[in-house]
């Protein structure tokens, strides 16, 4: 007698909300300064003056981070936070007047394919758990005073009103011989 498997071979989805949570943690402690880490002021310092960078990089990766984490626009979130370290991380170690550290890069771009793991395919029905804020659009009966009584609704219109159609006799259609032009050339074919 054969044994049969029960586990999945695929991560449930309350494995991958709890992967997803573990390096949006990551993201939100290098935003409040609690570790350090690639953030995206680099990135915003292209535009913007050091002190408003600071601000902007680490409100921008702090946001990202929780909506990575609670799964409120998971994908798009993902995706944007993924591109924000990626490219922040290329200007430190890659970036004009920078020595290339590709230790550091290496480690910033694991932590984007790890943020690209949250676009794994789930099961069908996991889509309902992946978000840790959950909105389930329920039925809601209406309560009435009154009893609803149920009326036959009567044709108000007379004979007399009604427009008869007079039926005209229809066109008759031509037909014109076409050629196709997508055909084998029976002579042609016979020959190769």
């Amino acid at each position: 007698m054969a044994a049969t498997k029960n586990s999945s071979e695929n991560l449930s989805q309350t494995g991958q909300n709890l992967i997803r949570v573990l390096i949006a943690s990551y993201f939100i402690a290098v935003s409040v300064g609690m570790i350090s880490g690639t953030d995206a002021t680099p990135l915003a310092a292209t535009f913007l003056p050091p002190v408003q960078a600071q601000f902007v990089g680490s409100a921008t990766l702090f946001i990202l981070g929780y909506m990575v984490m609670t799964g409120i626009w998971l994908r798009p979130a993902a995706l944007i936070l993924g591109l924000i370290i990626f490219w922040s991380s290329y200007i430190v170690n890659f970036g004009t007047g920078a020595t290339a550290v590709v230790g550091d890069f290496w480690r910033d771009l694991t932590l984007v394919g790890a943020l690209m793991l949250t676009y794994m395919k789930s099961a069908p029905r996991a889509a309902q758990r992946r978000a840790m804020i959950r909105w389930t659009p329920r039925v809601r009966r209406i309560q009435t005073n009154s009893k609803v009584a149920p009326r036959r609704v009567v044709s108000t219109a007379k004979p007399s009103n009604v427009v008869r159609l007079r039926a005209t006799p229809r066109k008759q259609l031509t037909t014109i011989s076409t050629e196709n032009i997508f055909r084998d050339d029976p002579d042609e074919a016979a020959v190769s």
